[in-house]
């Protein structure tokens, strides 16, 4: 291309150069979340997360539920339909299609 021209117009379309900006580009999490926890605190995201199999454990042992925000669901049957070729008596999920019946 000609002089400081940075794009070149064909019958398709354009064609060209366009100046992008540095980009700080994360090599390893670890060590920069280390250095991020003493020099930029507002760049460390903590995540608060449910644990379901605690949960779950915690109702087993206890009986005891939220409140709120989950409920217990009934035992059920499920029918199913196994492939016929299937080498074993226990057919993988994906070789199986399930209805769930309540009891």
């Amino acid at each position: 291309m000609k002089g400081r021209r940075k794009s070149l117009n064909l019958p398709a379309g354009v064609v060209g150069f366009r100046a992008i900006g540095p980009n700080l580009l994360i090599d390893d999490e670890e060590p920069v979340l280390r250095w991020a926890k003493e020099h930029c605190a507002s760049a460390v995201v903590v995540v608060e997360r449910l644990s379901r199999s605690a949960l779950k454990s915690h109702f087993v042992a206890t009986g005891e539920l939220p409140e709120a925000g989950a409920h217990v669901e009934p035992s059920a049957e499920k029918f199913y339909i196994r492939d016929g070729k299937s080498a074993s008596n226990e057919a993988q999920p994906e070789e199986m299609a399930e209805l769930n019946f309540p009891h």
